[in-house]
């Protein structure tokens, strides 16, 4: 192909190219030439088809490599798709087909036809060569008619040929059959040399297992187990349904290809720690062997389903239909929200599997986790003892001073007292308990961060609105939507920012959460208009997140501009490629390569060794032609750090310069050369790669006569 490029590219007659192209050939390409008849000789076609033939560049051959080969990770996507844009003309080329629309599409459809059979109606379809479906059709028919038992469709593992990337041999064959052994069933080797054959169970007597291993033993011990055995949830399909079909049970085989979740069996031997689904306290066990999270039904509100349901299928093959729920939990492993399945007959309140987001925590931490729950309650169990105290008494004063100011209609007044209550106790619950609600609502009134707010909610004629702030028995809040669940916040003054912050971040349920978790969690019942602004200077201040964050995480120094030089080879810069995965024949194996930083001027000599010895010998060799250089850049390899290479250097008062350790951009003009000269010679050696050291100089004579983007010359 490519001496036609160049036969008619040099305006060679036609009728010439036998005898100029038989000139050129060495070794067993003129022997084939030789054996042919001598009125053939002339004829540039048959001399071309003896030729592709004999070293089997068939249209087979380049169909082959067109559905087979893949593209290796080491090569530029160009040349990949080169390859296939040369194979497949080369396919259509051999096949002498006409070219037009109509003809390819016959021919691939044959192709894709006759490749759909197995290997004998395809070795019958190809002795016969059809031209067009019809004829096709015929011989498929002839075949069918003549061989009527033979199965005509194609197995999946037949012709199966997948390539390696380093050897580009077939990986996979068509399968042999393998012996079975009648002892273990097993295949790959006979009875008598079975290693199982003299092992006999000592529980049901059968040989070929030990009785650890015994099945039968293992089912008995489970009918006998009254625990609740470890399942396995397979998430299968959702689908709105009743809760009341929840513990429907119904036995079907689990699909490997889905995501498993184990519950584990509650035992003495497991660790539980304390954590909170919502407000309530619960056991939370971490199982690294589940994909879910899933919660007991009696810590879930009825709010809280999503009326989803999930197919869990437990070990033994038995499934369930279980409910997902959105719920809102705090532990060591995992804060915040999210979808739970629902159980009423799980072991534990709680149980965290390998969800996105969960953190594996240490021996140490889980301790520390404990010891600040453990503190925590006892300082809420005083604190809610003395409020409980002081709620009481106000409760009292209340009732009295109500029954005083009762009229003539005391069930309407004490029902819009009850109800009153109520409104004020629901919109104000999330205030922290030590706060004074009649105090916080003086100090949103004062706040000027607060006065935009406070006016727009005095004038707020729709308080269902979202996103707008209302007055609520004086309280200013604010409703906001997320993921279509509406939320209404208080808004929080000056006064008491840092402790919302502080609780929702520094407190042992909060866990330290970084800027973006403690922003979520306080919006889920507080607002204020610098909320961003104040989380992340508090997160960022925190003492113990200084202290246990990550360490050694430093910037990385700026980059500084290369010197540039106006004399040519003043300042070179040189770098190996290799080692290549084909060796020359030559045993070349690497490429020293050279460039000029003020001219861009390439060199490259091939080499078998890379030793400081190799590299000054071939630094000679260049430096005989272009004059000796003052500076010389490369990286840190040891053939340039040697002590050869420094005296070398130090006899010709060349200044070695080194980039920057794991920094090859610091050498981004020698290693933009590379990747360009790398892809010529992968393109021209492609029929002959053997020889790829030889067309070095080449593949350098069309780098430098091509215009250099920077020079522009």
């Amino acid at each position: 192909m490519r001496f036609e490029e160049l036969a008619k590219a040099s305006g060679l007659p036609e009728e010439q190219y036998s005898r100029t192209l038989m000139s050129l050939l060495t070794g067993k390409a003129i022997d084939i030439c030789i054996q042919l008849p001598a009125h053939e000789l002339d004829n540039y076609s048959n001399v071309k088809e003896a030729l592709l033939r004999q070293y089997g560049a068939t249209q087979d051959t380049y169909r082959k490599k067109f559905y087979t080969e893949r593209p290796r990770q080491e090569d530029d996507p160009l040349i990949f798709i080169s390859n296939m844009t040369i194979w497949f003309d080369r396919w259509i080329s051999l096949s002498k087909i006409e070219n037009s629309y109509e003809n390819l599409r016959e021919h691939v459809i044959i192709d894709a036809i006759t490749h759909a059979h197995s290997e004998d109606i395809q070795s019958f379809i190809i002795e016969r060569q059809p031209k067009d479906i019809q004829t096709l059709t015929q011989i498929v028919r002839q075949y069918r008619a003549a061989y009527p038992n033979k199965p005509i469709k194609q197995s999946a593992e037949e012709n199966f040929i997948c390539y390696t990337k380093e050897t580009r041999t077939p990986r996979f064959s068509r399968p042999e059959k393998k012996p079975i052994c009648t002892n273990c069933n097993f295949k790959g080797h006979y009875a008598s040399q079975c290693k199982t054959r003299d092992i006999e169970c000592s529980y049901c007597h059968l040989k070929g297992h030990y009785a650890n291993e015994c099945r039968k033993k293992q089912n008995n011990l489970s009918d006998r187990s009254k625990e609740k055995q470890a399942s396995r949830y397979q998430p299968q399909s959702t689908s709105n349904q009743n809760y009341g079909n929840q513990n429907k049970f119904y036995n079907r085989k689990p699909r490997s290809e889905h995501t498993t979740m184990t519950i584990v069996t509650k035992s003495k031997g497991l660790e539980y720690y304390p954590g909170l689904v919502g407000n309530q306290k619960v056991e939370v066990i971490r199982d690294t062997g589940s994909t879910s999270v899933v919660v007991h039904s009696k810590f879930v509100k009825t709010h809280q389903y999503t009326g989803k349901y999930v197919a869990a299928t437990a070990f033994n093959g038995t499934v369930s239909n279980l409910p997902v729920a959105e719920i809102n939990i705090t532990t060591p492993f995992y804060s915040g929200d999210v979808e739970a399945l629902v159980s009423d007959n799980l072991p534990v309140n709680l149980l965290i599997g390998n969800i996105k987001g969960v953190r594996d925590c240490t021996q140490r931490d889980l301790q520390d986790w404990s010891k600040a729950i453990k503190v925590s309650q006892e300082c809420n169990a005083v604190i809610t003892r003395s409020m409980t105290k002081e709620q009481v008494e106000s409760d009292n004063l209340q009732n009295e001073s109500n029954s005083n100011q009762q009229n003539d209609n005391p069930t309407k007044e004490t029902t819009d007292q009850e109800t009153t209550n109520q409104n004020e106790m629901t919109s104000n619950s999330n205030i922290p308990p030590e706060f004074n609600n009649e105090e916080f609502k003086e100090e949103q009134k004062k706040d000027p961060t607060l006065s935009r707010l406070y006016k727009k909610a005095q004038t707020n004629i729709n308080p269902e609105s979202n996103n707008e702030p209302y007055l609520d028995n004086g309280m200013l809040m604010k409703r906001s939507k997320n993921k279509n669940k509406i939320i209404e916040q208080i808004v929080v003054p000056q006064t008491y920012r840092k402790t919302i912050i502080e609780s929702g971040h520094s407190k042992p349920f909060s866990g330290h959460m970084a800027v973006s978790r403690t922003k979520k969690r306080i919006l889920q019942h507080f607002y204020w208009p610098s909320i961003t602004k104040d989380v992340k200077k508090f997160v960022s201040t925190c003492h113990i997140c200084q202290m246990k964050g990550p360490k050694g995480r430093h910037t990385q120094a700026p980059l500084q501009t290369v010197e540039l030089t106006d004399k040519p080879f003043q300042k070179v810069a040189i770098d190996i490629i290799g080692p290549i995965p084909i060796e020359s024949a030559r045993k070349h194996k690497y490429i020293l390569t050279l460039v000029d930083t003020c001219t861009r001027w390439p060199e490259a000599i091939p080499l078998v060794n890379i030793t400081a010895i190799d590299i000054t010998r071939a630094l000679s060799e260049i430096f005989s032609r272009t004059g000796l250089p003052e500076v010389i850049l490369s990286d840190r390899g040891g053939q340039f750090t040697a002590e050869i290479t420094k005296a070398f250097m130090d006899m010709y008062k060349i200044r070695m310069k080194f980039t920057t350790a794991y920094h090859p951009q610091s050498n981004g003009l020698c290693e933009r050369m590379n990747s360009s000269l790398k892809q010529i010679i992968s393109k021209i050696a492609n029929d002959n790669p053997q020889n790829w050291d030889l067309l070095i100089p080449a593949a350098l004579f069309a780098y430098r006569e091509s215009q250099q983007e920077t020079t522009e010359t």
